[in-house]
């Protein structure tokens, strides 16, 4: 009995997992490939969490921002990737998730594929949804529910390729994402610029240049504060 425990002892394997953190700097968008070939685009200010090697028998990954991943297929081993209450499980596919931890929402847009997206949100329970091509899934934090659309889904996507789509876009949502794209703070002094819609595509343009297409495009006037702004800074 005591050569079969040694003899046991002897033969486990010590496996250490080390864990790994990405985070994109502001302002710029970075591109990586983990250990199983999959690709993952991180926008400004995202952070990517995940163990290497994957642990349990699939592959996880923890968000906090947005990326887009292009997802190796393997139907013996999920990909799960983790954003907040919020879990996406895949085997192989192409989609976008934006999941800012100061929003009032988590989005997941599907490229390509099929994913399963759970939702811890109501009343604890693991409730969740099977999306197809094309569709675009929003999980509401405050009430846990999840509303699935139709869409374009090059409007969602084309970000990892360095295009900014707006269409029909309210201007603060524009501003907010002029932010993350950008690293820079915008702040909107009229009231009624809230009113305004964009429709417009840039493509790897500078701040200065979008920001003149801006002020050619609608009745707003810019102004350039070279200097970080505090947060109380009024106009």
């Amino acid at each position: 009995l005591k050569a079969d425990v040694e003899l046991a002892a002897a033969s486990e394997k010590v496996i250490q997992v080390s864990e790994q953190q990405i985070t994109s700097p502001p302002g710029a968008r970075s591109q990586m490939t983990l250990p199983d070939g999959s690709k993952i685009w991180l926008s400004s200010e995202t952070t990517l969490r995940f163990n290497i090697p994957f642990e349990n028998g699939q592959r996880e990954v923890y968000l906090s921002g947005e990326a887009f991943f292009d997802v190796q297929s393997n139907p013996e081993l999920p990909f799960i990737v983790r954003a907040g209450k919020v879990a996406v499980t895949v085997t192989g596919t192409r989609f976008n998730i934006k999941a800012w931890e100061e929003d009032k929402t988590t989005e997941v847009v599907l490229e390509e594929g099929v994913v399963y997206l759970g939702n811890l949100l109501q009343a604890g329970k693991n409730e969740g949804i099977m999306m197809n091509p094309g569709e675009q899934a929003i999980v509401d934090k405050s009430s846990g529910k999840t509303f699935v659309n139709k869409v374009s889904t090059e409007k969602y996507t084309s970000w990892y390729k360095g295009k900014l789509i707006f269409d029909e876009t309210p201007m603060q949502e524009v501003a907010l994402q002029l932010e993350r794209w950008y690293g820079v703070k915008v702040i909107i002094g009229d009231p009624v610029i809230y009113k305004y819609r964009i429709t417009t595509t840039f493509e790897n343009e500078p701040l200065n240049q979008v920001l003149e297409l801006l002020k050619i495009s609608s009745p707003i006037d810019i102004q350039f504060y070279p200097a970080k702004l505090d947060d109380d800074y009024q106009i």
